[in-house]
């Protein structure tokens, strides 16, 4: 018997490994069909962006293509070699015309690699994103190409603290008017990296510990629901509490507060929030102080953090338990009329995403979510907003 139980197990082991192998060549392919048709697709974006002249546009699409990690073209290349040219990251034009090269062998591009070797020198200055570091040429170069080299460089190094890439040939000043120390540059043409390890003297701006800061209001509508304790709820002297019964709704919010940023992608944020609940007779109001945690990659901004504050409410129907000796016919429940106040504490999450640039403030949408209780019951709340928020220090390209 062991041994067709062995051949057994065997034959099936076997059985999967060529069903496997049959399949793999099917997820293989489409997977691939999936990246063609996406490189297609951001190609052809690339091409009518560039037709605009929307060149921050283009060099988004071949940053995307990049990422798919499939072959492109030698005309996608120098498109995007064009992309970094009108923005002035020559760094990335060289780069990306070698990768040209790599594809098919072109004098034009031949010629350009060779100019920009003869022109520009490799710089890396080492800083912090604490700092804002003045990058300046006192003899600006004549050339449009290499002046929107020399302050596309400078924009990154006031923005980011540092700075890696190519710069034309000549002489460079980095520190200004509130620099302690000045140190001066001379970019040479080469294949060699300078580098320059910064410190703050060298910046605008002291190394301290908050990075940005700034008020934030935001203003919209929710809902709001909160189920009635399914216990009696007491009060002192052993009578019922008049509880609302189940409450549910909509109704308007609005928050305003202060957030500090501690780095780039790391901050917290103090605020004051209302929301209300209208619905029939019911009415419920709620002001809570909210202490959150925020995290700001890129334009999001994702806050959670420990919410606290008094709901009010008044309105008509009362728990089904409550119970005080009442006439239940000629005082039903649902007919008891109830006004009273709670604190309760929780939880809420906050998420937001900026679409404008109203420096020093961003516009943003925010979707919330809160949960509160009081111990004896819950109360949930969750919407959407709109408003501004301190804008993040970040490098824009």
């Amino acid at each position: 018997m062991l041994p067709r139980i062995v051949s057994l197990s065997l034959w099936l082991a076997c059985a999967g490994l060529v069903g496997a192998l049959a399949l793999a060549p099917a997820v293989s392919y489409a997977q691939s069909a999936d990246a063609a048709a996406e490189k297609f697709r951001l190609t052809e974006e690339m091409k009518r962006l560039a037709q605009r002249n929307a060149w921050p546009g283009v060099e988004a699409k071949y940053e995307e293509l990049i990422e798919l990690g499939i072959p492109l073209e030698f005309t996608t290349h120098t498109l995007g070699a064009q992309s970094a040219r009108n923005l002035g990251k020559t760094y990335e034009v060289y780069r990306r015309l070698m990768r040209a090269k790599e594809v098919k062998a072109d004098p034009e591009v031949e010629q350009e690699v060779a100019a920009i070797d003869s022109r520009y020198g490799r710089v890396r200055l080492v800083g912090n994103e604490r700092w804002e570091v003045m990058l300046t040429r006192p003899a600006m170069p004549f050339a449009p190409d290499e002046r929107k080299s020399v302050e596309y460089a400078a924009m990154v190094a006031m923005e980011s603290g540092a700075f890696e890439g190519m710069l034309p040939q000549g002489a460079y000043v980095i520190g200004g008017e509130k620099a302690k120390e000045k140190v001066e540059l001379t970019v040479e043409p080469g294949p060699e990296w300078q580098e320059i390890v910064l410190s703050v003297k060298n910046s605008e701006s002291t190394e301290g510990l908050i990075v940005y800061h700034g008020p934030l209001a935001l203003v919209g509508a929710n809902y709001s629901l909160s189920g009635a304790p399914s216990d009696p709820v007491l009060h002192p002297n052993d009578k019922h509490q008049a509880h609302p019964d189940d409450l549910a709704g909509t109704g308007f919010s609005a928050e305003l507060g202060y957030q500090i940023g501690f780095t780039r992608e790391f901050g917290v944020a103090v605020s004051f929030d209302y929301h209300n609940l209208y619905t029939g007779e019911d009415q419920l109001h709620s002001y809570n102080g909210y202490l959150a945690v925020l995290v700001t990659p890129g334009m999001l901004r994702v806050g959670l953090g420990p919410v606290y504050g008094r709901l009010g409410g008044q309105g008509e129907g009362v728990a089904p338990w409550f119970d005080i000796g009442q006439d239940p016919a000629a005082h039903p429940n649902e007919r008891i009329v109830y006004d009273g106040q709670s604190w309760a504490g929780g939880l809420k999450l906050t998420a937001s995403y900026g679409l404008l640039d109203l420096e020093p403030f961003q516009g943003v949408p925010e979707l919330w979510a809160v949960w509160q209780t009081d111990s004896h019951r819950s109360f949930i709340g969750f919407g959407v907003r709109v408003g501004v928020v301190p804008q993040v220090p970040r490098f824009r390209e």
